[in-house]
């Protein structure tokens, strides 16, 4: 199918209405037909005058390592950081590059959050995608910890200890705590970004030759429900979990060939990615991806504590760690709505231990519907 043109679009828009009047409402008299279908004709009647708005790409104009340099990174982070991110070597544009500086500000800085308005396709999600990673290869570099992932879905009716989680099998490296908590209002929202995860594990994966980083998506519809804890493998609701992912492990090494922009649009564990409750609540992700209704939820019950202690031992453990609160589409939290989301916040801060003005926070805000002065 080739391009096609705006007034193109219209035109087909309001061909579609005097169909629909002419079949809908038909009537015997041929006259009032055409009369009818003359004033469909007429500006305003099926559709508006069209109004087109020309955006401007954004420049980029910012070499990786000199934004890694501003923001005083290790010199060979600059590499990992552009092909991790984007796959490739690759310019930033300013407010990306502004973005990087700002968050991985020192903890004495006068500025350490951002919020990022630019408009629609400008790069917004890089804007928090590059600290978040920048922070994970900073940590790294004293090593991911040695072993391998453990894949407790292969027989879950054979272990003869209790449930262990994909991670139970790695010693040393980092402790498990969220790293970044990315927030949306809506999970369709989420879809796309999860696929950017996947994307940047992949070739994380790639060059260090084992999963750099663990994220995962904890949402109403993530396996494990409210069973906790998966104490006995043989239990019904372990062996259908099991036999579900394994179907997602069998399509994963399906698409194992093909371009990584349709590999990252279905799940992976070997990537790092965490399927079910039960291995985000033994092993905290580094990147937990959630929305407020879930978060209130789980800020509540009692079996998800253990994701916030941990966390919350992290935080406490060195001032140099440092917590990542992503909130996208931030214009739509006002009235209502922005009071019982400014309460929940308040009450994730309360359970990790720091206050808003805490260096240790860094808050990352995105919109492209805000004014830039609002």
């Amino acid at each position: 199918m080739g391009r096609v043109t705006p007034i193109e679009v219209l035109e087909y828009i309001q061909e579609a209405y005097r169909k629909y009047y002419d079949s809908t409402f038909w009537v015997r008299d041929e006259a009032v037909m055409r009369e009818r279908r003359l004033l469909l004709t007429e500006p305003g009647f099926t559709a508006g005058e069209i109004l087109l708005e020309a955006v401007l790409a954004y420049p980029s104009i910012v070499p990786v390592e000199k934004a890694c340099k501003e923001a005083r990174l290790p010199e060979d982070i600059a590499k990992h950081l552009k092909e991790v991110v984007f796959g490739s070597d690759f310019d930033l544009m300013q407010h990306q590059a502004q973005s990087l500086v700002t968050s991985l500000a020192p903890n004495n800085a006068d500025k350490r959050n951002i919020i990022v308005t630019s408009s629609t396709g400008s790069g917004k999600t890089e804007c928090f995608l590059l600290p978040i990673i920048a922070r994970l290869l900073v940590e790294r570099l004293q090593g991911a910890g040695s072993g391998s992932l453990h894949h407790w879905w292969e027989q879950p009716r054979l272990q003869e200890d209790s449930w262990a989680s994909i991670r139970s099998k790695i010693d040393g490296g980092p402790k498990p705590a969220i790293r970044a908590l990315l927030l949306y209002p809506t999970n369709a929202l989420v879809e796309d970004q999860v696929s950017r995860l996947r994307q940047a594990a992949f070739r994380a994966k790639k060059i260090h030759g084992h999963p750099l980083f663990y994220f995962g998506r904890y949402i109403g519809a993530t396996p494990g429900g409210t069973y906790w804890p998966p104490s006995r493998p043989g239990d019904k609701q372990v062996v259908e979990v099991a036999r579900d992912i394994r179907k997602v492990i069998e399509e994963a090494k399906r698409l194992q060939d093909r371009d990584e922009s349709i590999r990252s649009q279905f799940q992976d564990p070997t990537c790092g990615e965490m399927l079910t409750r039960w291995d985000m609540i033994s092993a905290p992700p580094d990147i937990m991806i959630t929305n407020f209704s879930m978060l209130n939820v789980m800020l509540m019950r009692d079996h998800e504590t253990p994701i916030f202690e941990a966390t919350k031992e992290w935080l406490k453990s060195s001032p140099d760690n440092h917590f990542s609160l992503v909130v996208d589409e931030l214009h739509s939290y006002r009235g209502t709505t922005g009071t019982e989301v400014s309460l929940v916040i308040r009450n994730l801060l309360l359970r990790l231990g720091i206050k808003p003005d805490s260096p240790q926070l860094r808050c990352l805000g995105t919109s492209a519907s805000l004014d830039g002065e609002e």
